[in-house]
């Protein structure tokens, strides 16, 4: 039970961790295209429009189903639509739980016994 809660807390404080430096390198991006668009070489946020095509291409490869879809393609866009540390919180809950369903199991046997 202490592991999967542990795992639990690890992975939430390693998500923390990510959110932390995805918006310090928002806020490197975003200075970037400032610092690009002030010197004349590209247009106001050059680097945001390449961010943004490339989200637009990856939300379209997973969540553009067509008919007649398969179970793979529910299943990745299942997938998709999660995150990834939700993921790992769940699995290390599940590892609580099944540690604390062979704890009673275990002392229920140990007092049947007794």
């Amino acid at each position: 039970m202490f592991l999967g809660l542990f795992g639990a807390a690890f992975s939430s404080k390693y998500y923390e961790r990510f959110q932390l430096h995805t918006n310090r390198a928002k806020e490197y991006r975003n200075a970037l295209d400032d610092l690009l668009a002030t010197q004349g070489n590209h247009s106001k946020r050059f680097l945001h429009s390449l961010k943004k095509a490339a989200d637009q291409d990856h939300e379209q490869s997973f969540l553009a189903i067509p008919k007649g879809q398969t179970n793979w393609q529910r299943w990745m866009a299942f997938v998709h639509r999660r995150r990834l540390y939700q993921l790992w919180i769940s699995f290390h809950l599940l590892i609580t739980l099944l540690g604390l369903v062979f704890s009673i199991l275990a002392f229920f046997r140990i007092k049947a016994a007794a």
